[in-house]
């Protein structure tokens, strides 16, 4: 019993390290809005997905989760144009065609930036 509060502890921090792991930033459809471009942010659901072994539903999920504004409005018209929304890998392809080259310039490096505010994430922070 002795090790009870390290174990609780432990499992405390490692909820914590994989909440930190998982959380997703926003997603607007809009260059002055977006903190992350649209390929890292395919990267971060699918390193999420690994970590928090997310099956393809929850996958959706999580990336349906993060879009506002504009993106969720995109996101609606795909089944409006018989687009198979419950796969990841055609939802992907999509997401990528449609918002890959947004806002930058040809020849200029993909935005890299993974910063973001507190709280802004899918799950509030």
């Amino acid at each position: 019993m002795a090790n009870q509060p390290a174990a609780i502890a432990q499992a405390l921090a490692d909820h914590d390290r994989t909440k930190r792991s998982t959380d997703i930033p926003l997603f607007y459809g809009q260059p002055g809005k977006d903190t992350i471009a649209a390929r890292l942010l395919i990267v971060r659901i699918n390193d999420a997905a690994t970590i928090a072994t997310w099956d393809q539903a929850r996958k959706l999920l999580e990336f349906k989760m993060c879009l506002r504004d504009k993106a969720v409005g995109w996101f609606e018209g795909l089944a409006e144009d018989g687009v198979n929304v419950a796969d990841w890998d055609t939802v992907k392809a999509e997401f990528l065609e449609t918002y890959e080259l947004v806002g930058q310039h040809r020849g200029d490096p993909p935005q890299a930036s993974l910063s973001k505010s507190p709280g802004t994430g899918c799950r509030g922070g």
